[in-house]
């Protein structure tokens, strides 16, 4: 049985499920296929290699903030001192505003595609506003309620998932053959990138 305080193994299964089937990465898988001409094969190996890379990286921080019980942030002190930790904790805070918006303006133009569908109303800056509200209701409710709450979403993200993947499957899209060299180099790297993204804050977890 975990404490109140703490995260046990499904909540923190639950809750990089939820990070790794996000709109980002959903738009990203996308736009690799298509706009990037990779195409569904190279494009499904660029995500697999490149994620398998970002995510090996990854949990090599996770293993940090477990083993010195240290937070993300005050495990920098280790490499920069605490000076340097003041200097690291200011471009987390940076970054972290600046993926918050995109993924607010990511969902925002998700949710007005479905009430164009569904009702014939668009208004991407109300959308967003909500997003913004339910971001403050997430934050508010503690690490108590988030880990319910987290739960709820993984299991309507799994059902997303597996709905959206019959659609792809059911109507696969004309492949498309890249004229870029590059694109695959593209696309690897992205594909490490995103689960990187987390890395500033992957300790917070694995050390409680």
């Amino acid at each position: 049985m975990s404490e109140k305080g703490t995260l046990n193994s499904f909540n923190l299964l639950c809750l990089w499920f939820g990070a790794a089937v996000s709109v980002a990465e959903i738009f990203t898988g996308g736009w690799l296929a298509t706009d990037a001409g990779l195409g569904l094969g190279p494009g499904l190996w660029a995500i697999v290699l490149g994620h398998v890379v970002g995510t090996s990286l990854l949990a090599l921080g996770g293993i940090i903030g477990f083993n010195e019980r240290l937070p993300s942030i005050m495990s920098t002190r280790i490499s920069f001192g605490k000076q340097g930790s003041y200097l690291i904790s200011v471009i987390n805070v940076l970054q972290l505003i600046g993926w918050t918006a995109v993924m607010v303006l990511m969902g925002s133009s998700a949710l007005t595609q479905i009430t164009e569908t569904l009702w014939d109303y668009s208004n991407p800056v109300l959308m967003a506003a909500i997003l913004g509200a339910f971001i403050a209701l997430w934050v508010g409710i503690g690490l108590h309620g988030f880990k319910y709450l987290n739960v709820v979403a993984v299991l309507l993200l799994f059902g997303l998932t597996i709905v959206l993947s019959a659609v792809v499957v059911g109507n696969p899209a004309p492949e498309t053959t890249g004229s870029d060299s590059g694109s695959f180099a593209l696309g690897f790297e992205l594909s490490i990138i995103m689960p990187l993204s987390w890395f500033p804050l992957i300790a917070d977890y694995t050390s409680q």
